[in-house]
């Protein structure tokens, strides 16, 4: 009996990270957003399976998909324009900057808020 509950944590966790990952995909990449996939779209998942495993070995969180912010940030690079028909305001998306550099600063930051590199010992616990 031990031994299963390790293993169902771990399919459940990862069938959540599976599902969150496509749900982000299907929403960023709607067609409305006018994005273009490149020839690593598909990569996604696996990168984010062994980054998991090399930050499981070091005791460090998971990243996943992050669903919240990934149509924010799809649509803070976009050029939109708005229409008023009948009343109501349509926003049409004209462009999207496509830019991996403003998510590479932001983890960049993330890591230079520890700066001797070790990972907190002590997780405060609410």
């Amino acid at each position: 009996m031990q031994s299963s509950l390790p293993l169902a944590s771990a399919f459940v966790v990862s069938f959540l990270f599976f599902m969150e990952g496509n749900i982000s995909a299907s929403i960023v990449n709607k067609p409305s957003n006018k994005l273009k996939k490149g020839p690593s779209f598909h990569y996604d998942l696996l990168v984010t399976g062994v980054i998991n495993a090399i930050l499981s070995i070091f005791c460090l969180p998971w990243v996943h998909g992050a669903l919240p912010h990934s149509p924010l940030h799809v649509r803070a690079l976009a050029d939109i324009e708005e229409h008023i028909e009948n009343g109501h305001i349509t926003e049409t998306i004209v462009y999207v900057r496509e830019t991996r550099l403003t998510t590479l600063v932001a983890h960049i930051f993330i890591g230079a808020s520890r700066p001797d590199g070790r990972p907190p010992l002590n997780t405060p616990i609410p």
